[in-house]
């Protein structure tokens, strides 16, 4: 593994944990504590992590590194396929729906109806990929300038998504604070911005990870949002900070 590789890898540990050793880090990544101790130096240096003793705790940032496609897609938690089930619940016949290329977006796919006829819209080559063969869906594939993770965001997705009226849009979100969902890239926020626009119900699908966290660009004030959807892990003092009348759902 190389070392920027391993950094990503180190940031992305952290915001799921939040706190790690420098011991355990060394065992998941199979390196040497010696090695950790001077990763841990960089990405303090960079902002991203604050040392601790024998350790390190994720610091507040404004900017964080995007998973890569492979992590996106093949480490995908039990926290994620519970939002995903819940939200395939909100699809209706004859509806066309939006869905992204997030993990949660990939974990939908295991459970969109068969029985019911319906269209779905999505910027991800790789979740087009997935429900192809769907019979029972018209798909529609947004194009733009391919991401390696396979999703497309450019001005020329930006101009195509505004073509279309959704029935339900389900989006996600890097970061959630209570009052607004953001995320690292403009682009990724002004096009999901526009989703949300374009759509008569807006479903968000939050990770327990994303909350209480503000990120670089803001997609939407929470008051655009419909329902809410997250999983058990998040913390009751973060639901309370919600500060819109919205329907919040725990999937369990």
């Amino acid at each position: 593994m190389f070392t920027e590789e391993r950094h990503k890898r180190i940031i992305h540990l952290l915001e799921e944990k939040r706190s790690l050793t420098t011991k355990e880090l060394a065992k998941i990544l199979n390196v040497s504590i010696d090695s950790i101790r001077r990763d841990f130096i960089t990405l303090e240096n960079k902002g991203l992590l604050q040392r601790t003793h024998g350790g390190a705790i994720l610091k507040q940032q404004s900017l964080i590194y995007p998973k890569s496609a492979n992590e996106r897609y093949t480490n995908i938690d039990n926290e994620n396929y519970a939002i995903a089930k819940k939200a395939i619940t909100f699809i209706n016949e004859n509806e066309t729906i939006f869905v992204g290329g997030s993990s949660v977006h990939y974990a939908m796919t295991e459970y969109l109806p068969n029985d019911i006829q319906y269209t779905v819209v999505t910027n991800s080559s790789t979740v087009a990929e997935k429900i192809k063969s769907m019979e029972n869906i018209q798909l529609i594939l947004i194009g733009g300038t391919m991401k390696k993770s396979g999703n497309m965001t450019d001005a020329l997705a930006l101009n195509m998504v505004n073509l279309f009226h959704f029935d339900v849009c389900f989006i996600t979100c890097g970061g959630f604070n209570g009052k607004a969902i953001t995320t690292t890239s403009t682009d990724v926020a002004l096009f999901i911005n526009s989703v949300i626009n374009n759509s008569q119900k807006k479903v968000g699908l939050i990770h327990h990870s994303k909350m209480n966290r503000t990120l670089f660009s803001k997609i939407a004030d929470i008051k655009t949002i419909d329902t809410i959807i997250t999983d058990s892990k998040t913390k009751e003092q973060h639901l309370s900070e919600i500060t819109s009348n919205l329907e919040l759902i725990i999937a369990k």
